[in-house]
């Protein structure tokens, strides 16, 4: 059996300075497995420090989850066995 899978991947992050008490962190990642396909996440924080000892902070993101094992493995537990063959 062939268990194994490939998976290429980019990342690209940027932070910005919106303002001087705003500052904002924009992120995106590219995946492309071999067995399952590719898959965008994102992710967006924002920083806003209104006073010197204030911060608030916020960030909201697509998630980073690979989707279903192949249907050859789905629906049966994988074992010690399975591993060394």
């Amino acid at each position: 059996r062939d268990w194994s899978s490939d998976v290429c991947s980019s990342d690209l992050v940027q932070t910005l300075d919106l303002t001087r008490t705003i500052l904002a962190n924009v992120a995106a990642r590219f995946e492309n497995y071999s067995d399952f396909g590719s898959q965008l996440s994102t992710k967006l924080a924002l920083r806003w420090q209104p006073a010197r000892q204030v911060v608030f902070r916020a960030a909201g993101s697509t998630g980073d989850r690979r989707g279903e094992l192949p249907p050859s493995v789905q629906g049966r537990p994988l074992s010690c066995e399975d591993a060394a063959h």
